[in-house]
């Protein structure tokens, strides 16, 4: 899905979340799994914002990202906080939502940093955290999971009894799972 935006659609974008605002500029940002801009708003004490723009399906994936957020917010300071998701389709062809740009550099641009597993085991912690995350139910292609701790342990089972190039990996999965 690649969309082609221009200037004039970006200014009817911000000023449909607020009429002062003027793009400055856009640009597009690599990596996750939509296609995701930069917006620079023109003028003194304004933050870029993010435009991410989402496809047809899964039909509840901004709704979902959105939530799921809200829950990351208690683990973690940096979180974006959605400003406006908008499924009208009167200004794009496609389902999209604004953001705050949060600061810093993407985990692409640490790559060749000799600190790099400093950033992954950050990582790890703060997905072990919000695995951990008691929840009443959480349903998932269709099974219905009382605990998200047995979801994410049911579906690591199931990720885990295919072939993977990483066998050391799933013998210490395994391993653990056998223990608890």
């Amino acid at each position: 899905m690649t969309l082609e935006l221009d200037r004039e659609t970006v200014q009817r974008i911000v000023q449909n979340l607020d009429p002062s605002f003027i793009a400055g500029g856009f640009s597009r940002l690599h990596g996750g799994s939509t296609e995701v801009y930069r917006i620079d708003l023109a003028g003194a004490n304004r933050e870029p914002l993010v435009l991410k723009i989402y496809p047809d399906e899964p039909e509840w994936g901004p709704a979902k990202e959105r939530l799921v957020a809200g829950w990351c917010a208690e683990l973690t300071a940096l979180v974006p906080k959605w400003l406006e998701i908008d499924e009208s389709r009167s200004l794009l062809p496609l389902r999209y939502a604004l953001l705050p740009l949060l600061p810093g550099r993407s985990l692409r641009d640490w790559m060749a940093e000799p600190d790099i597993e400093n950033a992954y085991r950050q990582m790890g912690e703060l997905l072990r955290r919000i695995h951990a995350m008691p929840m009443a139910t959480y349903s998932a292609r269709g099974a219905i999971f009382e605990d998200t701790r047995l979801f994410s342990l049911s579906f690591l089972k199931q990720a885990l009894s295919s072939p993977l190039p990483l066998p050391t990996l799933k013998t210490r999965f395994l391993r653990f799972d056998s223990c608890g």
